[in-house]
């Protein structure tokens, strides 16, 4: 039989090493049951020989492994189970985040015993585009037609600056000027004037001035406001129509004057006859924007303008009333009258 004395330092050899694993596991209690079990099993026969069963050494060992196995998944447990609950918080936050319904997200995290640096999440707000301004300088010529008369301008000029309020709508301003020279028709508005003043528009007058009288200069400068609807988006090419009301001031003069401001003709004081008026027209256009890239394109219109009736605003200038003067007046009534055809080449430039 074993000996008090080495039964209780064989226990004391086994109690240290149960100490030593249970400061690794969650669970020491299952140690000492296991360890008094085994101690208090019998280990030699009567004879006092060793049984052919395992030690209690190897007992033990195995009992260890087994502990330290359920210690170690019970750890793995644990720490899956709190960076599940991590995850889930972030993936909540995350979702708060992007529905708009936080601000902002500063929170300490930690998984077990560890510090985590704080998570800061912003909200994303979807921010409003600028509209899109544009400028579109622009070189053209028109055609005047009307009431005796079919007149080519000159090269004329504009400028207009659009806002695009939508990505087919745009409202804008404009401002143009053109001049063209034009020369009357002794069938016309000679004729008119010769049964007023017969005894002026003679022969003579037009042996002075050439087969259709004196010839004049026309010049036009317009401030408008327009609108264009495209009917396109996202394209390089992109036609549009438009509409528009412009504010016309128009001067039509004669470009032979005398040098010295007053002169005599035919019994009648000359000089300086002047006539300016002040209009307004309505205009539709159709055309196209070619965009070459997101700041530079071409610009092509057609566009058709009318008189709104008589100028509200009439005034002209002499030395004193006479025939020219009124021929001047009759002229330029018929011209603000007049539809206007024009067609332009333009670059657009976005900003």
């Amino acid at each position: 039989m074993i000996s008090t004395k080495n039964t209780r330092n064989t226990k004391n050899l086994l109690l240290g090493l149960a100490v030593l694993v249970g400061s690794q596991v969650l669970y020491a209690d299952d140690i000492i049951s296991s360890t008094d079990e085994i101690l208090n099993s019998e280990q030699i026969d009567i004879e006092g020989s060793y049984s052919a069963g395992p030690s209690q050494a190897d007992k033990l060992a195995n009992l260890r492994k087994k502990l330290e196995k359920k210690n170690e998944d019970m750890m793995h447990k644990k720490i899956e189970d709190i960076r599940m609950k991590e995850e889930s918080k972030l993936t909540n936050r995350l979702q708060k985040a992007f529905n708009g319904g936080m601000k902002a997200i500063d929170e300490e995290a930690t998984y077990g015993s560890a510090p985590v640096k704080q998570v800061s999440i912003a909200p994303v707000v979807a921010s409003a585009k600028s509209p899109e301004v544009k400028v579109i300088p622009a070189l053209g010529m028109s055609n005047y037609q009307g009431e005796r008369l079919n007149y080519d301008s000159n090269m004329s000029m504009s400028l207009d600056v659009d806002a695009m309020l939508g990505q087919r709508f745009s409202i804008g301003f404009g401002f143009a000027f053109e001049n063209m020279g034009v020369q009357e028709q002794n069938n016309g508005y000679g004729g008119y004037n010769q049964q007023n003043y017969s005894n002026y528009y003679t022969q003579n007058y037009y042996n002075s001035y050439g087969t259709y009288g004196r010839e004049l200069e026309y010049k036009r400068m317009a401030i408008d406001l327009h609108s264009k609807v495209y009917f396109t988006v996202e394209s390089m090419v992109r036609p549009f129509f438009g509409l528009g009301v412009a504010l016309n001031r128009a001067v039509l003069s004669y470009k032979t004057q005398s040098r010295n401001g007053v002169y005599s003709y035919q019994g009648q004081q000359m000089g300086q006859e002047e006539y300016r008026s002040s209009y307004v027209t309505g205009e539709a256009s159709i055309g196209s924007e070619i965009l070459f890239n997101d700041t530079f394109g071409l610009s092509l219109a057609v566009s058709y303008a009318q008189g709104f009736d008589y100028g509200f605003e009439q005034e002209f200038q002499s030395y004193q009333y006479n025939p020219d003067q009124e021929r001047l007046n009759n002229h330029g009534d018929k011209i603000q009258r007049a539809s206007i055809l024009s067609a332009q080449v333009g670059l657009v430039l976005q900003f």
